[in-house]
């Protein structure tokens, strides 16, 4: 099985918004996530390309929905927060949480993610991939988790003075 993540394309926002809506007890989510507004702020991430997706045998398997910090484009961000990570319950422990997040991190220097702190699955895997528990735990059962690239050395020649 190849887990190659690609974009979601702008029509898939229902097929997203279907798989989050099945993560919900894990994520968590409120029944309000099944409103129209909702349905347009997924097609609105699907446009804008935050939205990535893995497919398995042509089924939606997995999807992460980015957000970029405040004021940038994906492409321009410092930081990018995993706003939702879901994986259906036929494709889990396959592989494909970790291959959408290592996707994350080959693109982007720094990223962030809320976990709600009863998820200990995603917890598991966040430290897995080398995020680091950032918070304790939010109001609201929340827990902040982040992870930095680490940069290269200096060659020595530039760190000696003089």
């Amino acid at each position: 099985m190849s887990l190659h993540p690609r974009l979601a394309k702008a029509d898939d926002y229902l097929a997203v918004r279907n798989l989050l809506w099945s993560c919900r007890e894990e994520i968590p989510l409120h029944a309000s996530f099944f409103e129209d507004l909702t349905l347009q702020w997924l097609a609105e991430k699907c446009r804008r390309r935050w939205v990535w997706k893995i497919k398995v045998a042509r089924e939606l398997a997995g999807v992460m929905v980015l957000r970029p910090e405040a004021g940038y484009s994906l492409r321009s961000a410092a930081f990018v927060e995993l706003r939702y990570l879901a994986v259906g319950g036929d494709y889990r422990r396959r592989g494909i949480a970790r291959a959408l997040i290592r996707h994350a991190k080959a693109r982007w220097w720094q990223l962030h993610a809320l976990v709600n702190d009863n998820n200990d699955t995603i917890k598991t895997v966040l430290l897995r991939e080398q995020f680091i528990q950032a918070s304790k735990p939010l109001p609201g059962g929340w827990m902040k988790f982040k992870w930095y690239r680490a940069t290269p050395a200096a060659p020595a020649s530039e760190t000696r003075k003089g």
